[in-house]
């Protein structure tokens, strides 16, 4: 779904920049319009569920998952989709004929985004359903409560199969890449939930009262374990906590199922269940019993914090709602919405990165391309040190996340680059040449047919010492000690150097048959692990 819309966007863009930005622009609004769809069909009024769509959108695991690189995950609209689906899979609303029955088409157009949108998403909405319908089930004490949850959950995971089939196909005649889609049992473990940490602010904090407290909660817990809800969702969990409570007491009062959505107690105890299952499911030990049964693929659970978020505006909404008509006000809605947004605002947003850097960052990387493609003639090759595996390598290493692919993104496609290979396949004999010295690396490279031989100056060889054995400072330095011919960015960052002088004078002392062999020798992926 992701790719679909990208392809579109870029047909009407025609540049990678801008149509990346697009998408990103385009992730908030579809999160806040799903949301408020959602809210809307729980009873939630139109300003209300406007608002917190809004805040929703804003959430600081949106933030989190743009600054990480996680496009596909930022556009989280799925997420509502996959709680209306728990709810409406227990409530008979996709069951029988006539206006309730008709629900069941939307439910299947819904099925088809959470399956396509992100296999993350759907694995969560496959544990709200099976959670809340196993729950409704054992309340009722009836197995046909599970026929409905069951045939939502397989819709989704043919979804999801069918998306990934071309992967699964590949893979039939590539073989299995362990060592890029390998999860170790741990790595649960790692990833897992720790509630603590959706009240923790990040050091960053508009309020510094608030930046002290989430940095003394986040110093204690040394590991990764959730985003940061936000003031606005907390208060709607603890709102649906206390309600919870309260219909314990007030069980024998309430009219009706207790348990139906129509009921005064009904729709919050859905959501507690949800809530409930959620942070069970992601929680260390659950998500270790996971890995060790063969499920590691899902590894980073505490991205089902997305989920709890929202689950406490949906029962903040409502908790409005009442509030507002006990106290009838033609502007009491809108000014509950004001608010809320408002209050998101301050609140959710201090870790916006910087729009001058982002500008300067831009400049530099047209700069780069630029000054490489006049160097070169068109289909040039370059080299890019340090060497960046996909997906396990892309971390911070001195250098700006992705920072390899900058000049590619804002290129004119006359140079190909060499970042991106994929860890375990032929790409990797990159992770073996850039161990060699300097000089001896530019001498492979250049049998090898590359022009170009580009060095990002800030890379720090710590903690990737196998891979980048030395800095990019004395990566280039060397290399311009070893007689190469460089040209560096006006902002110092990057360093580039002509690799065809050098394969001229190796041809002319070895002949064009010797120095193809070795540059053959150089790109055969051995000795890799």
């Amino acid at each position: 779904l992701h790719l679909v819309a990208l392809r579109l966007l870029k047909a009407v863009s025609g540049d990678r920049v801008v149509t990346l930005n697009l998408y990103l622009l385009l992730g908030f609004v579809l999160v806040a319009v799903v949301a408020y769809g959602v809210l809307r069909n729980i009873g939630v009024g139109a300003p209300v569920a406007c608002a917190s769509g809004i805040v929703y959108s804003l959430a600081p695991y949106h933030f989190e998952r743009i600054a990480l690189g996680h496009v596909f995950l930022a556009a989280y609209y799925a997420v509502p989709l996959g709680v209306l689906l728990a709810l409406w899979s227990v409530d008979g609303s996709m069951w029988g004929p006539g206006r309730v029955g008709h629900r069941r088409w939307w439910a299947a157009a819904w099925i088809l985004v959470v399956g396509s949108a992100s296999a993350y998403y759907a694995a969560y909405t496959l544990v709200l359903v099976a959670g809340l319908g196993a729950a409704v089930a054992l309340r009722r004490r009836s197995a046909r409560a599970l026929v409905v949850p069951a045939a939502v959950a397989v819709g989704i995971v043919a979804v999801v199969v069918a998306n990934v089939a071309g992967d699964l196909l590949a893979a039939r005649s590539a073989g299995t890449n362990i060592e890029a889609s390998g999860r170790a049992v741990d790595d649960l473990s790692l990833y897992a939930l720790r509630p603590i940490l959706l009240v923790a602010p990040d050091a960053s904090h508009r309020v510094p009262a608030l930046a002290d407290v989430g940095e003394q909660l986040r110093s204690s817990t040394p590991w990764q374990g959730g985003a940061y809800l936000g003031v606005v969702a907390t208060a709607g969990l603890l709102v649906l906590a206390v309600r919870c409570v309260r219909s314990l007491r007030r069980y024998g009062d309430v009219e009706g199922d207790p348990d139906s959505d129509t009921s005064r107690y009904g729709l919050d105890r859905r959501l507690a269940v949800i809530a409930a299952v959620g942070v069970v499911v992601s929680s260390v030990g659950a998500t270790w019993v996971l890995g060790a049964v063969g499920f590691t693929q899902i590894r980073a659970w505490d991205r089902i914090s997305v989920v709890i978020g929202f689950i406490g505006l949906c029962a903040l909404g409502p908790a409005i709602e009442r509030g507002l008509r006990a106290r009838p006000s033609p502007l009491g809605p809108y000014l509950a919405g004001v608010a809320l947004v408002a209050v998101a605002v301050v609140d959710q947003t201090g870790a916006l990165p910087s729009r001058t850097d982002a500008v300067r960052a831009h400049r530099s990387d047209v700069e780069v391309a630029a000054g490489i493609e006049a160097m070169v003639d068109d289909t040039a090759l370059a080299f890019q040190f340090p060497y960046v595996a996909f997906p396990g390598g892309v971390t911070d290493r001195g250098m700006p996340m992705y920072a390899n692919l900058g000049p590619w993104a804002v290129g004119e496609d006359r140079v190909s680059y060499s970042s991106g290979a994929m860890q375990g396949r032929g790409g990797d004999w990159q992770a073996s040449w850039v161990a060699r010295e300097p000089d001896v690396m530019a001498i492979g490279l250049a049998a090898a047919g590359f022009d170009v031989l580009y060095v990002d100056r800030r890379a720090d060889p710590t903690p990737f010492m196998q891979h980048t054995p030395r800095s990019g400072a004395e990566t280039a330095d060397a290399l311009a000690a070893a007689g190469l011919i460089g040209q560096r960015s006006p902002d110092g960052t990057r360093e580039w150097f002509d690799l065809r002088p050098l394969r001229e004078r190796m041809i002319d002392q070895h002949g064009e048959e010797a120095v193809d062999a070795l540059g053959a020798a150089v790109v055969r992926p051995i000795g890799v692990t």
